[in-house]
């Protein structure tokens, strides 16, 4: 088989599998693959950018990912970023980092977040209790009253303080997750 047939049937293949996208998007990539197929085979580098690219299914499967992490930039919702990011954490190491920071952060925006209304509602069971001589703190909930000798240091600046932690922990992780999307992003093919 020539050389050009063999590219020709690449991106006949590649075409078939990116059959899910608009056909301006699928011609759009198969222009951009061909292009790229044509300036190697002029460079007699042909079979490695076919090694390179992987099958026609595993290339395409790229542009989809790539999509996906577009849409979750442009669109820029936590739920959006958390659901991109558990998707592509199958196969890529970074959304793993990315998903398990995001995940502990917003676990810890929740937290502080119940402790800033639990404050209002149970004063005598959430605090930042301290026993002076022993320098031993405890922060958060308790079902019991806290012992006679703990002192409940916050009092009700627990409330603001909680939930200045809730938004902070929860911008905080969204802005790591849309970054390990943006480092995916720059890697592309």
């Amino acid at each position: 088989m020539s050389e050009s047939a063999k590219i020709e049937k690449y991106l006949k293949n590649l075409a078939q599998h990116l059959a899910g996208l608009s056909s301006g998007e699928r011609d759009e990539i198969v222009k951009e693959i061909r292009a790229h197929l044509e300036h190697r085979l002029g460079e007699n580098r042909l079979d490695e950018t076919f090694e390179a690219l992987g099958s026609p299914d595993q290339c395409a499967h790229s542009f989809y990912e790539q999509r996906q992490i577009e849409t979750a930039l442009h669109d820029g919702g936590v739920a959006k970023v958390i659901g991109t990011l558990l998707t592509l954490a199958t196969s890529r190491t970074l959304a793993v980092v990315g998903l398990l920071t995001s995940s502990l952060l917003f676990i810890f925006a929740a937290a502080f977040g119940l402790m800033a209304v639990a404050k209002i509602v149970a004063p005598d069971h959430v605090g930042l209790w301290v026993v002076p001589d022993e320098g031993f703190a405890r922060l958060g909930f308790s079902s019991v009253a806290p012992e006679q000798n703990m002192v409940e240091v916050l009092g009700f600046t627990l409330t603001p303080l909680a939930v200045a932690l809730a938004v902070f922990a929860l911008v905080t992780g969204h802005s790591i997750g849309r970054y390990c999307l943006a480092r995916m992003n720059s890697r592309r093919l």
